[in-house]
């Protein structure tokens, strides 16, 4: 029988009967037919010859019992077939009565110890009973022979799927024994180890391992105290500074103990941690600056208004213009939109809003960013400006671009100041440099930003673009700008490429495709006609400067001007002059009660009322829900006064607003 036979439970007991003498057939067949062992009933086979046996035991593997004449085909067939059976065929498993008519040719008492047999019968002695009985003998130890043959199998597949599972592991797994010598060691061991299974096992695990030895303890604690010692995990760094976890535990076997090694790299496991922790940082950041955005433009809301008040007043009375103050106000105006603007990058980096693509020139943009360096920086960094560009127009987000290119030219400016060695001067060359070309094919605006500074650590550049990763020194950089720039040329369909040198100063290049446009877009004027128009106009808004900034350019624009500081105040005031209200603008943040909860109790006993939402911060998915309610536009804060104008008159004229 060979290993991968074996009978299958619940099939008849197949006894093999060999003799040279057809009667002896007969009558053994007549004796043991009716025989019923363990519920199953016997099956006969016949064999006369010696090579009928071998045949047989070839067709049916699964014979239990071989009932075996000495003299066949020669004197000893029976034994030389005993032989055969055990050790050519290797079938351990089959038992062997031996039975002879001529006990003189084969001793009873040589051939039981010389040959495998499990019973030796003279014929003469052989009568049905003991033919029975031995039957039924052998047939119970080849039962329990076969059930044995199955568990030390199962054992064998067991052992082999956990060396399997050993050898899969992607982490270096070490046993060793009470005496700490290494008896287990798969092939990632192997290789981080730089040692052979053969070289391993059976050697002291501190002899081939030094370095683990710093673990000796906790290996000693699980070996000597199996049950009550913990797992126990330490970490480290190898040269390339990837991070491992080696956790020791106590090895649970009847046997004297042991312990086992589990040597994993978590270098990518401690990435996604970091990943998820920065995500957390910006979830809640994004948390930060959607509450902030409100306040902070309602802020900037009343310096802009301001602004395009001083505006309207000087043009309405034809005031001489003072180029010195007419520079203040465009420094306050600029530094209000850029810093609104820095809001809206806080809370895009989040995915609390959107930004807008729209027909921009780079052009322009740098050229701008160019005179704010000029005017800010440290004459000790000289600033160049290459282009011959006119105009450069993509599709894209103008504030937002502006911010990306200063926000570089920035870090470029700290790395020839502030980052430098105290004993180094500071000063350098910041280089800002537009060029049209064409990649593959393909016309791109290409944008480079570079410096003459102390260069970013090659270990670090696949980092830079990381949220709150920074190369400054600890306390002058958040970590937000270069994620924040990344974000946008992305959103703007544009690459980033970083060239560096530590030393040597940094690149940054930037590529925009080309927006080819039927003409270029209408420039806009320093002054702008302000809209005016007539009615009463309902403005609520919980902060007192935008409430007051509101209703005098309302008022200057024509308009009759209720005011109202929270929602109570509008129902009480609506209600009193529904009849006169043309229009109610609501500030969606308030206490108590929101502008949209505001709106649908005035609907409620006033289904045709106009009004406008406006905030701070702009939510897509509530401004939508707002639109469907019936209102009539959203107003960003902050706002000049023609934003207000415009759409004030938009939604008095047309019902909506001009978004």
């Amino acid at each position: 029988m060979t290993r991968q036979e074996l009978p299958v439970d619940g099939q008849q007991w197949k006894i093999l009967i060999v003799d040279d003498d057809p009667e002896v057939h007969i009558v053994t067949r007549m004796v043991l037919e009716e025989i019923e062992f363990d519920g199953r009933r016997v099956n006969l086979l016949s064999a006369y010859r010696e090579k009928d046996v071998v045949s047989a035991l070839t067709a049916d593997p699964d014979i239990a019992l071989i009932i075996l004449d000495v003299v066949i085909d020669t004197q000893t067939s029976g034994l030389d077939l005993v032989r055969h059976i055990r050790e050519d065929v290797g079938n351990r498993l089959v038992r062997i009565i031996l039975r002879t008519g001529q006990p003189g040719m084969a001793p009873e008492s040589k051939v039981i110890i010389d040959y495998d047999i499990n019973d030796y019968k003279e014929k003469t002695e052989l009568t049905s009973q003991k033919l029975i009985t031995s039957i039924i003998t052998a047939l119970r130890s080849y039962r329990d022979l076969l059930e044995l043959e199955r568990h030390k199998r199962s054992l064998i597949q067991t052992g082999h799927f956990l060396k399997s599972v050993i050898r899969s592991i992607s982490s270096a797994l070490i046993v060793v024994d009470a005496g700490k010598k290494i008896t287990e060691w798969n092939p990632f061991a192997e290789r981080f180890f730089s040692c052979s299974y053969d070289q391993a096992i059976g050697r002291p695990l501190f002899d081939i391992v030094p370095r683990l030895a710093q673990f000796d303890q906790a290996l000693s604690r699980a070996i000597e105290d199996p049950g009550n010692a913990a797992p126990a995990e330490a970490f480290f760094r190898d040269r390339k500074d990837s991070v491992y976890s080696l956790t020791v535990y106590p090895l649970i076997t009847q046997a004297p103990g042991g312990a086992i090694l589990l040597l994993s790299d978590i270098t990518e496991k401690q990435r996604m941690e970091e990943q998820l922790r920065r995500s957390q940082k910006l979830e809640a950041l994004g948390s930060l600056a959607a509450g902030l955005a409100h306040d902070v433009n309602n802020a900037l809301g009343g310096i802009l208004g301001s602004i395009s008040l001083i505006d309207y007043e000087k043009e309405a009375h034809k005031e001489r213009h003072n180029s010195e103050y007419d520079t203040y106000l465009s420094t306050i105006r600029h530094s209000t939109e850029r810093a609104s603007g820095m809001v809206k990058q806080l809370l895009s980096l989040t995915k609390k809003e959107e930004l807008k693509q729209e027909q921009v020139d780079l052009a322009k943009i740098l050229a701008n960013v160019q005179k704010v360096c000029t005017s800010s920086f440290d004459k000790r960094v000289k600033i160049r400006f290459l282009s011959s560009l006119e105009h450069a127009f993509i599709l894209g987000d103008a504030s937002q671009l502006e911010q990306v290119l200063l926000n570089l030219s920035i870090n470029g400016y700290h790395a020839m100041t502030i980052m430098r060695p105290e004993t180094e001067t500071w000063g350098g060359e910041l280089v800002l440099k537009l060029v049209h070309d064409s990649r593959g094919g393909v016309p791109v605006y290409r944008v480079s930003v570079k410096d003459s500074g102390v260069g970013i650590p090659e270990a670090d550049i696949e980092k830079i673009f990381d949220p709150f990763y920074s190369t400054k020194p600890h306390g002058d950089g958040t970590g937000l700008g270069l994620a924040i720039v990344h974000k946008i040329v992305s959103f703007c369909r544009g690459t980033i490429d970083v060239q560096t040198e530590q030393g040597a100063g940094t690149e940054f290049t930037l590529e925009f495709p080309v927006y080819e446009a039927s003409e270029a877009p209408a420039q806009k004027e320093d002054t702008v006609s302000i809209p005016t128009g007539s009615g009463t106009v309902l403005l609520c808004d919980d902060e007192i400067l935008m409430l007051n900034i509101g209703k005098k350019i309302l008022t200057k624009v024509g308009y009759n001007v209720i005011t109202a500081v929270d929602g109570e105040d509008v129902i009480q005031k609506y209600t009193a002059n529904r009849d006169r209200i043309d229009l109610v603008i609501l500030d969606y943040q308030m206490p108590s009660m929101s502008g949209v909860d505001v709106f649908r109790k005035l609907q409620s006993f006033d289904p045709q009322v106009k009004a406008l939402i406006s905030s701070g911060y702009k939510d897509e998915g509530k401004i939508q829900e707002a639109r469907d309610m019936g209102m009539c536009g959203f107003l960003q804060k902050p706002y000049t006064m023609q934003d207000l104008a415009l759409m004030v008159r938009s939604v008095l004229k047309t019902g909506r607003s001009q978004e």
